[in-house]
């Protein structure tokens, strides 16, 4: 019983700390494109999956969450999608500057 309490104290403590220095690492991805004003859309402690807990930021427009898969972290910052659209760039750039776009109204100034 003692093995198995300590087994479990050391995953424990080793996730805690993985997340940790996720947390501070992707924190650094995040504070530097904010710093230099790029969009960063998602901000999660885990890897990707559909169960979350999150919540989205009313000033910046991030959502800022956790999944349940606690080995990883992510952020999805604009423009950093592998996409050759050569109407990406100005609807990016659209939504910089607007920062909330409808689709109608991209549609219209991208002609």
């Amino acid at each position: 019983m003692q093995a198995a309490w300590g087994f479990l104290s050391a995953v424990f403590w080793g996730v805690l700390l993985l997340s940790v220095l996720v947390f501070v690492h992707e924190g650094g991805h995040y504070l530097a494109a904010r710093a230099f004003g790029v969009r960063v859309t998602e901000f999660f402690l885990g890897l990707p999956c559909r169960a979350r807990f999150s919540f989205k930021s009313k000033k910046v427009g991030t959502e800022i969450g956790v999944t349940p898969l606690l080995l990883g972290g992510y952020n999805r910052i604009s423009g950093m999608e592998p996409a050759t659209d050569e109407l990406l760039a100005p609807c990016l750039a659209a939504v910089m500057r607007e920062g909330r776009v409808a689709v109608a109204d991209a549609a219209a100034e991208l002609g």
